[in-house]
Formats: C-alpha cells, structure tokens, sequence
C-alpha cells in the first residue's frame, strides 16, 4: 500500500513539475562542469613554480606566459572596435571647475 502511494506521488507531478525538476538538474549539471573545469589562469597557477606541475624553467617565461594571458586580446577586423566620441566644439572653458584664490 506505501508503495503504490509513492508512485502515484511521483506520477502525480503534473508536466510543470517534471519540467522544474529537469530544470534544476540541468542547473546543478552546469554549475557543477563550470566549477570542475580550469580556467586558463587556474592552468597557468597548476604550471608555476609554487604548483604542482612546475613546468616553466625560468621565472621569466612564467612571467611572460602570465603576461600573455592577462593582456586583453585585440579585435579582429570582423569586430567592431570602440571609438572614442571627439570632444564638443561647443564647449565653454568658463564652465570648467575653477578654485578661487583665497
């Protein structure tokens, strides 16, 4: 009798809550890949000396390749750069902020 009240507890989930249910599962799956997989600086600290893998042979080229993964990488042709706006002519020198003498 428990048994047949715990399937139709389970089958009783309407099509909304086999949907949530999924739903939350495939939150905690991505949460989960996200936090098991390295990221690039994570790759570079496991390499460095005070890691586990100490794979550069001067502090130099680890300084390079640290260097290499913390400059912003340059747009392609294909993407559009930011510009900056050119200054107003129209701009008075008198609403500048000015300090009076005292």
């Amino acid at each position: 009798m428990a048994a047949e009240e715990g399937v139709i507890a389970i089958l009783g989930l309407s099509l909304t809550g086999w949907g949530l249910v999924l739903l939350g599962l495939g939150m905690l799956a991505y949460s989960g890949a996200g936090m098991i997989t390295p990221t690039k600086l994570q790759d570079w600290a496991k390499d460095c000396y005070f890691g586990s893998n100490n794979v550069f042979v001067t502090a130099q080229d680890e300084e390079k390749a640290l260097m290499k993964l913390l400059t912003p990488i340059t747009p392609s042709k294909d993407q559009e750069s930011i510009k900056v706006m050119p200054r107003p002519d129209n701009l008075l020198e008198d609403n500048s902020i000015s300090y009076r003498k005292a």
